[in-house]
Order: structure tokens, then C-alpha cells, then sequence
């Protein structure tokens, strides 16, 4: 009998989450990014991802970020933090203390680390729409500012026409999604 590809996803998943919090293994810093991607696609791909699983998985990713992230900056080890932290912070069955870290963490990184953006933008941007698109709103402000900011920052990312319009597409989806779900809350962000 063969497993579900779902669970196996989730399997890998339980796996991955106990390798970052584990304190006994020596893990490559190359290796980061690729586990946080894989987490990624299980978040993404899962239909109902466990919600235990993602509060534990960003406790390990908050503490992976606090301690290990100075001696890991590379780019690809943001892009990869973004995105997975606003991943988890889009998805329902989250609890809203994991979404509240999962975007004081973003707006950290956003702020701190812009310099390290320009080679995954698209990553980056992604992360900031499944962030943005959150039911929690406490930090949109912050996340608008960063995304906006970066662009005028020296060292930040050089803007392009197609960065622009990459970033009037995220807007016109987001605001999109909110007028679907009635939110007068967060289209007052925008307003």
C-alpha cells in the first residue's frame, strides 16, 4: 500500500522541522535554504497543513533566525525566510501568535537585511503577498513600508520597470482579495 503523497509531504515535513530545532546536528550552511524551501512547498501543497506542525516549525525558524542568521546571511537564505514566513502567516489554521512572530520576523528581515533582496525578488515579493494577504494586519503598515523603502535605500535593490510592475501586479491582487472578503481593514492600509 502506498502513502498519500500529502502525507508524505507532511512526513518530510515533521522531519525537517525536527532537523532545524535539533541542536545536536551540524547542518551545512548551504543546506539551509533548501530545507526552508521544502518546507515551503509542503505549506503550500498541503491541503490542510497542520497547524501544531507550522507553530513548531516557526519556533524553530525564529530561533534558526535569531542565533544562526548572522553567520548564514546570503541571499538565498532570505528570499527563503521571506517567503516561508509569509507562507505560514497566510495560512487559516494558524494560530495568531505564530502569524503575529512569522510577521514581526518578516518586517525584521525586510528592514535589517534589504540589501540581500536584489537576487531573488520574485521570492521575496511572494512571500510579502502571502504576508500581506494574512488575516492578521498588525504589521501590514510595516511590511508596505519596507517593501516600498528598499527601493530608494543605498545598497537596497535597483528598481526596473518590470520590478514596478511586479509590484503593482502584488498590489492589485492583494486589494483584490480584500474587496472579495469585505475587509475595510486592511483596504484602509492602501487608502
Amino acid at each position: 500500500m502506498l502513502a498519500h503523497p500529502f502525507m508524505l509531504l507532511t512526513l518530510q515535513a515533521k522531519l525537517l522541522v525536527s532537523i532545524l530545532s535539533s541542536t545536536n546536528l551540524v547542518i551545512p550552511h548551504e543546506a539551509y535554504p533548501l530545507l526552508l524551501r521544502t518546507l515551503y512547498i509542503w505549506v503550500r501543497k498541503s491541503l490542510r497543513p497542520s497547524s501544531v506542525l507550522i507553530d513548531s516549525a516557526v519556533v524553530s525558524l525564529s530561533h534558526l533566525l535569531a542565533i544562526e542568521f548572522g553567520s548564514k546571511k546570503s541571499p538565498e537564505f532570505l528570499s527563503e525566510s521571506v517567503l516561508l514566513l509569509g507562507a505560514f502567516s497566510f495560512v487559516l489554521s494558524v494560530s495568531e501568535s505564530s502569524k503575529t512572530v512569522c510577521l514581526e520576523l518578516l518586517c525584521r528581515l525586510l528592514e535589517d537585511e534589504y540589501r540581500l533582496v536584489s537576487p531573488f525578488i520574485p521570492d521575496v515579493l511572494a512571500g510579502i503577498g502571502y504576508a500581506l494577504c494574512s488575516s492578521v494586519v498588525v504589521h501590514n503598515i510595516g511590511i508596505l513600508n519596507a517593501l516600498l523603502g528598499i527601493w530608494g535605500k543605498q545598497a537596497g535593490p535597483t528598481g526596473s520597470v518590470s520590478h514596478g510592475l511586479t509590484i503593482l501586479h502584488l498590489a492589485e491582487r492583494v486589494i483584490s482579495g480584500f474587496i472579495k472578503s469585505c475587509s475595510q481593514e486592511k483596504l484602509q492600509i492602501f487608502a
